[in-house]
C-alpha cells in the first residue's frame, strides 16, 4: 500500500533538495503508469513550478521526445535511466539542466563526461516506499554507479540472504 504520507515525504524532500526556489522548470516524462510520474507531478504542483508536458507526437518515440527535452528551459528533470544514457550520450542535455535525476532501471556505467553544471542523480526504490528510498550524486570516477543514502525520514536495512542484517561496510 502506497501511503499519502509516504508521497508527502517524497515531494518535500524533493522540492527541498532539487528545487528550493519555486517555480522551477521540470517535466513530465514519465508514463502515468510508472510511479515516478506521481514523483514529477507532486513535486512541481507543490513548488507552484512549471511543469511541461511533452508533446503528443513524442509518446513512443524516444528520440522525438529527448529531442524535445533537450529543448526546454528545465533546471531539474527526471528521465528513466535508458532515455538518460541515450541523452548523455548523445548531447542531449540542455546547457541550463542543473540536475537529471535518473531511475527505474540500472545504470550500466557512468559517462566519462559529464556537462558542465549537470549533476547527475541516481535514484532507487520500490514502489512500494513511494518512489524513491535512496538518492545519491553520480561522478565520472564511479567505477560502479551506486544507490546513493536514504531520502529524508527514511532508513535502508542491509541484510544478508538470510535476512540478517550485515556489518557495516558489507555487501547486504
Amino acid at each position: 500500500m502506497v501511503e499519502h504520507q509516504s508521497l508527502v515525504n517524497l515531494t518535500a524532500w524533493h522540492v527541498q533538495r532539487f528545487c528550493p526556489q519555486p517555480e522551477t522548470c521540470c517535466t513530465l516524462t514519465a508514463g502515468v503508469a510508472f510511479d515516478a510520474s506521481a514523483w514529477e507531478l507532486w513535486s512541481a504542483l507543490s513548488n507552484r513550478s512549471a511543469l511541461l508536458l511533452p508533446p503528443r507526437a513524442a509518446g513512443g518515440d524516444s528520440l522525438r521526445l529527448l529531442q524535445w527535452w533537450r529543448d526546454q528551459p528545465l533546471d531539474a528533470a527526471f528521465l528513466v535511466t535508458p532515455l538518460a544514457a541515450t541523452a548523455l550520450e548523445g548531447e542531449l542535455v540542455t546547457p541550463l539542466l542543473e540536475y537529471l535525476l535518473i531511475g527505474g532501471d540500472r545504470l550500466q556505467r557512468v559517462p566519462s563526461r559529464l556537462p558542465s553544471p549537470l549533476k547527475l542523480i541516481n535514484n532507487y526504490g520500490p514502489t512500494e516506499v513511494t518512489v524513491v528510498a535512496t538518492s545519491g550524486r553520480l561522478f565520472s570516477d564511479n567505477v560502479v554507479p551506486h544507490i546513493g543514502r536514504p531520502i529524508a525520514n527514511t532508513r535502508v536495512y542491509l541484510l544478508d540472504g538470510h535476512g540478517a542484517p550485515v556489518p557495516f561496510g558489507a555487501v547486504g
